[in-house]
């Protein structure tokens, strides 16, 4: 993964941020009064303090609800004070970063080169160019899935052998909206579970998070359909759900795929 120091200290400014405001609101509504604790022979007895009391107020058992609410008050106190140092310690670390001249961002420096060298250099996969680059060459280890039947005549603007015109759809689109794809690459969740071999694993060049694309496209034939049920079921069962990390396609004999509906959906994960 790539590092972006800015952009995470940015992300837990705000988290902490939101984190505030929540506790402040929280102890708003908490009663008024501190929770004491008091052990005499081994026991421990409980006491409210407030500025408008003279004497401590013993909370027996009948005081239960009261105790929890001071408890938790006393523990929001506690990640307020942490919190709101943490944030400031934060802001100022970014003021630091942020301020003098040259690259404020490990993307940057690659701009700040010059053109004549720029295809010389190998960016740092530390960078969301380097991480790009090498995720687009996947290793050795990650096999594609066997030959596309030499009888079929579909082919890629990339120049790659696929097995129907809808996954020449769906790469070309991919292809020209610039986003960084591989045709039916291995893939396992976890080690020791069986390998799959998704239809397109694809690229979200902004978040860096990894798609995989399933196009079902004979969904009017009962036996694929009960197949293409079993392949989302299978990628469920381990956290990747249509609308999370899958994306996936339909078509019959009487409804094609369309460049349209797949342009929407590289819109809304992929861009």
């Amino acid at each position: 993964m790539t590092i972006d120091v800015l952009k995470t200290l940015q992300g837990k400014i705000d988290e902490l941020g939101a984190l505030i405001q929540n506790l402040q609101t929280r102890l708003k509504d908490a009663p008024a009064g501190v929770l004491l604790l008091k052990t005499s022979n081994g026991h421990q007895s409980r006491y409210l303090k407030c500025e408008t009391m003279e004497t401590l107020e013993y909370l027996g058992k009948d005081k239960e609800p009261l105790v929890k609410a001071l408890s938790q008050k006393k523990y929001d106190q506690g990640l307020l004070k942490v919190a709101t140092r943490q944030k400031a310690e934060l802001e100022r670390t970014l003021e630091r970063l942020s301020k003098g001249n040259g690259p404020r961002m490990l993307d940057d420096v690659m701009s700040t080169m010059p053109e004549s060298l720029k295809r010389y250099i190998t960016p740092d996969p530390a960078t969301n160019e380097g991480f790009i680059a090498k995720w687009s060459q996947p290793s050795p280890k990650r096999f594609y899935k066997g030959d596309v039947p030499k009888e079929s005549p579909h082919y890629t603007m990339r120049g790659e052998h696929v097995r129907s015109k809808s996954e020449i759809l769906i790469a070309d689109r991919l292809y020209a909206r610039g986003v960084p794809y591989h045709y039916e690459l291995a893939f396992s969740p976890n080690e020791g579970v069986s390998i799959r071999h998704p239809d397109f694993t694809v690229l979200n060049t902004r978040t860096l998070e990894e798609f995989y694309w399933e196009h079902l496209g004979k969904m009017d034939d009962p036996k694929y359909s009960v197949t293409s049920k079993e392949k989302v079921e299978w990628f469920a069962a381990y956290g990747i759900v249509p609308g999370r990390r899958l994306i996936v396609t339909f078509e019959t004999s009487m409804s094609p795929l369309n460049t349209r509906y797949v342009d929407r959906l590289i819109d809304l994960y992929l861009k």
